[in-house]
């Protein structure tokens, strides 16, 4: 049984390995990021893993990178361990899910809800268990800025 790492070593050596009009992009992955409360986001470049930019219509591969996911808050999304495809961005839509940075060094990956009448900002969990509780930010008080948006998964068994 060869282990998940060994398979994305291969994995990452065959890519790079092939030929020009390989098609796939190598996707940097970074550190990882918590799916839980926030957490620091180590920013250190780890590897790079393949992503096909015309099937998951990516306009722009440069501006995606992977997060390892470390936590059950989003396992109704995304699995503990897998890793979160995150677009830069600095706005999403409400209802969407975002790397979100907390007090300028904790990151957290949850669904962004705005409640328009306090100003306050909503990360959601989206998880199986229910001890996992939003978390209410008041900008005014916490300095809150989103990093980026969660386009997509990869999930190893």
């Amino acid at each position: 049984d060869i282990s998940s790492k060994s398979k994305f070593l291969y994995l990452n050596n065959l890519i790079e390995n092939n030929d020009k009009n390989f098609k796939y992009y190598m996707c940097p992955v970074y550190g990882r990021i918590a799916a839980g409360q926030p957490n620091w986001a180590e920013e250190c470049m780890e590897g790079k893993m393949p992503i096909d930019p015309e099937l998951m219509n990516i306009i722009n591969p440069e501006e995606c990178y992977f997060l390892k996911v470390n936590g059950e808050s989003m396992n109704k999304v995304i699995k503990n361990g897998a890793f979160a495809l995150i677009r830069k961005t600095d706005w999403v839509e409400d209802g969407e899910i975002a790397v979100v940075l907390v007090n300028g060094y904790d990151a957290t990956l949850k669904k962004i809800k705005r409640l328009k009448k306090s100003g306050f900002i909503m990360l959601e969990p989206q998880s199986n268990s229910d001890e996992f509780e939003p978390i209410i930010i008041d900008p005014k008080d916490t300095e809150i800025k989103i990093i980026g948006k969660y386009i997509g998964k990869m999930e190893m068994n």
